[in-house]
């Protein structure tokens, strides 16, 4: 049927957001592969286990794989009906099953296709009534469900909404009915399909190493039958099954064809790997394992327009100065100095403090301990406890997995839990983890020690955190995989309790606030490494006749 759109069907389309979709292709779904993973997920998490990690299908997935509207708030339930949804929905039905079938949207459509000229308004509601329907939000019934009309109620506010979300969350709650007993397995299967193809075959297990920047959106174009058939008749050393995955640990066996005309061809890792077929199955079980990279940017500054990325030269020299020494705890590093820098400050909801991520660790390993420590260790730890309780926020960074940063607030105020994260999940996946289970049993044990050995003047009238519910709050959203620490960083510079202040707009973008950051490290006064300072003033000197300072990036 897309094929079959014309010039300003397809303009409509790409107005409000869906232009990526029409390049989907014709994809055969492998119920193989797709039972084979809803076998293995797990309802509580909203996570599918593979090769014992727990992989989520994150809204950036969702963003890459179908290139559809991801911004605005997670639509964990669908607006109520009003009367204008039913006068819509009875210009939409169809006049013999009094519902809106598929069927006769795409007859209405491909009719429209014909036409010189269309209504727009109205092709683009059945178009989107179509998609949900056929692609976003599937069952196995031929009619789309009248509880959608409140997001087609204004076709100029579609591409506003967070339609990755809405087909998200869909597919987890038809992969938990499944779970539950249900025989047919409903949803975006061609998304889930993708995401397997995406995660396990491209790159590690661990869904944070995924790199999409610099790739063709969406990504579901490149995937079709004939490119899985491809991958499947290739060969490789070593099989594996579903009980025991061949592991590639490199690229070395990875062969590519060398008479691809264009170098992406040749070095499209994701296309060009070669897999054999694990004996009669539909579906292979290769996995490949890669060490953890970092994917920065490689920023390229020149002289002239490194003032227009905010850097003076004292800040050029600094950042030349550090790429020769060796690498610190730079998250660690800033919170001291964001801490210093805000000593004394009041922020809309109280004060702050931010604690080191080495502390983190502490109540982590402290929360999952069982029995009471010795009366030295409580001491100590006691007076980590005693400085939350004179403030009205705590910031406590937490590093997902080793491959992901985000933040956990702990607002006295507002007796929540909140959560700043860049790639946020959904609250389901927040109340399973075992990593902030462990962190706030570990503070709430030794702020209970604390007020009951050692109290404090305090402003907490409830000190069982513990009990205290988790709330993820709505943030920016990284386009990248490797700016969540900054983005962790920012948030605890800007959060007020309630959101982030106009600080935040004001800050720099990430390619150059990572940057800043280096060079605030090493400038700040809590430097103690004075050697260091001689140095730079040194340089800045040396260099303050000319500002030809070659950045060596």
């Amino acid at each position: 049927m897309v094929r079959s759109l014309n010039p300003l069907q397809t303009a409509a389309m790409e107005k409000i957001g869906f232009g990526g979709l029409l390049a989907m292709p014709e994809i055969n779904i492998n119920r193989v592969i797709c039972i084979w993973l809803a076998d293995r997920y797990d309802v509580k998490s909203q996570t599918i286990l593979i090769q014992d990690k727990s992989l989520p299908i994150t809204l950036w997935d969702v963003q890459c794989i179908l290139d559809i509207p991801a911004e605005g708030p997670v639509i964990s339930k669908l607006p109520p009906l009003i009367t204008e949804d039913y006068k819509i929905y009875s210009r939409y039905k169809d006049s013999e099953s009094k519902n809106i079938s598929l069927i006769s949207l795409q007859e209405a459509i491909l009719e429209e296709s014909k036409q010189s000229e269309i209504n727009e308004e109205d092709f683009i509601r059945r178009m989107m009534f179509f998609t949900i329907g056929y692609i976003l939000c599937p069952t196995t019934k031929a009619h789309v469900s009248s509880s959608y009309l409140p997001l087609l109620r204004d076709v100029t506010k579609i591409h506003t909404i967070n339609w990755a979300s809405l087909t998200r969350e869909h597919l987890c709650d038809c992969l938990k009915e499944f779970k539950g007993g249900l025989k047919n397995i409903e949803g975006n299967l061609p998304l889930l399909q993708c995401w397997y193809w995406e995660h396990v075959k491209a790159v590690n297990s661990e869904f944070c190493n995924i790199n999409y920047n610099g790739r063709q959106i969406p990504l579901i174009s490149f995937w079709n039958a004939a490119n899985d058939e491809t991958n499947l008749a290739k060969e490789i050393d070593g099989n594996g099954t579903e009980e025991a995955p061949f592991i590639v640990t490199g690229d070395e066996a990875t062969e590519t064809d060398d008479n691809n005309k264009t170098i992406a061809e040749r070095l499209r890792g994701q296309f060009g790997r070669t897999v054999k077929p694990s004996y009669q199955t539909q579906s292979d079980f290769i996995f490949y394992k890669h060490n953890k990279k970092t994917f920065e940017p490689k920023i390229q500054i020149s002289n002239s327009g490194s003032a227009n990325l905010g850097l003076t030269l004292k800040d050029k020299i600094t950042i030349n100065y550090i790429l020769q020494s060796e690498k610190t705890k730079v998250i660690e590093a800033y919170t001291e100095l964001i801490n210093d820098n805000q000593q004394g400050h009041t922020r809309q909801y109280g004060s702050a403090l931010i604690e080191k991520e080495t502390q983190v660790q502490v109540w982590c390993a402290v929360g999952k301990t069982r029995g009471k420590p010795s009366k030295r260790y409580i001491e100590s730890r006691s007076t980590f406890a005693q400085r939350y309780m004179v403030h009205d926020m705590v910031f406590l960074p937490i590093n997902r997995d080793k491959l992901h940063w985000y933040v956990i607030v702990i607002n006295v105020r507002c007796q929540e839990i909140q959560i700043l994260d860049s790639m946020q999940m959904q609250p389901q996946w927040y109340n399973a983890s075992e990593d902030i289970k462990n962190l706030i049993n570990g503070v709430a044990k030794y702020i209970d020690y604390t007020v009951k050995e050692r109290p404090v003047p305090t402003s907490w009238t409830d000190i069982n955190v513990a009990k205290w519910p988790l709330c993820p709050k709505s943030v920016p959203q990284q386009k990248d995989s490797w700016s969540c620490g900054l983005n962790a960083l920012k948030f605890m510079e800007t959060w007020d309790g309630k959101e982030l202040t106009s600080d935040f707009l004001n800050m720099e973008p990430n390619e150059v606030f990572r940057l800043k950051v280096a060079a605030n490290l090493i400038n700040t006064t809590l430097n103690i490494v004075l050697a260091v300072h001689d140095d730079i003033r040194r340089l800045h000197s040396e260099n303050s006749s000319t500002s030809e300072v070659t950045m060596k990036l």
